[in-house]
C-alpha cells in the first residue's frame, strides 16, 4: 500500500496464479475466459457463480494452472 498498490495477485505453493487477496482470477484471451484451477484454492460461490454466468452467454471458460511470469497459462 505504501507503493500505492490495493491488491495483488497470489501464488500458490507451485508459484502459479491462485487468486488475488480478495478476488478471484480472470483474464481474457482471444475473447474466452481463462482462469486458474482451483487445486489449491477455494472454489467459492462467487466464482462459480461468474462461470456459470459466463456460460450461458456462451462464453468459452477455460480453467488452467497459470504461469505468473508470462501471465500465460500452461
Amino acid at each position: 500500500e505504501a507503493e500505492g498498490f490495493d491488491d495483488c495477485l497470489m501464488l500458490d505453493w507451485r508459484g502459479q496464479v491462485a487468486e488475488a487477496t480478495g478476488a478471484n482470477v480472470f483474464f481474457v484471451k482471444d475473447g474466452k475466459i481463462h482462469t486458474p484451477t482451483p487445486d489449491c484454492f477455494l472454489n467459492g460461490l462467487t466464482r462459480q457463480t461468474v462461470i456459470d454466468l459466463l456460460k450461458q452467454k456462451d462464453v468459452e471458460v477455460i480453467e488452467r494452472r497459470g504461469d505468473i511470469v508470462d501471465v500465460r497459462f500452461n
